[in-house]
């Protein structure tokens, strides 16, 4: 079982080139298209998220990825910028965690080890390749 909320987080360069530490000046750029099947495993399965816990009302739900299985999943793209590039990068699990407070911490923990049918919840590292794309 993965969560994608960083997908909701793809950054232009030049939007983060101009951001400070007290300002960022970004924006969505792009939108994870749905997919029946994995919101009616989320329904029945009754599994919990990290985006429900932080109470991200941007859904991008939770996918369910068999073992040695493939899936493709499809973005939009919201805020195309011809010329522009996007920046592909993953915050991670224990980024995002290390920034919690004590009690958010141990909900995080008991999502990352609840039992949802026969899957786990992955914490792993996402690499993108390629790291950026200019728009054409």
């Amino acid at each position: 079982m993965i969560e994608f909320p960083v997908l909701n987080n793809f950054y232009y360069k030049d939007e983060l080139d101009a951001s400070t530490s007290e300002i960022i000046y970004t924006k969505q750029s792009f939108n994870l298209l749905g997919d029946t099947m994995d919101d009616n495993l989320k329904k029945n399965l009754k599994c919990k998220a990290f985006q429900d816990l932080m109470e991200i009302h941007n859904d991008s739900g939770l996918k369910f990825i068999n073992k040695n299985s493939t899936k493709k999943y499809y973005l939009k793209i919201t805020r195309y910028r011809r010329g522009k590039t996007l920046l592909l990068k993953d915050d991670n699990f224990n980024f995002v965690y290390k920034l919690l407070d004590g009690d958010r911490k141990k909900l995080v923990i008991d999502i990352k080890n609840q039992s949802c049918g026969n899957y786990r919840y992955f914490t792993g590292d996402f690499e993108f390749i390629p790291k950026e794309i200019t728009i054409p």
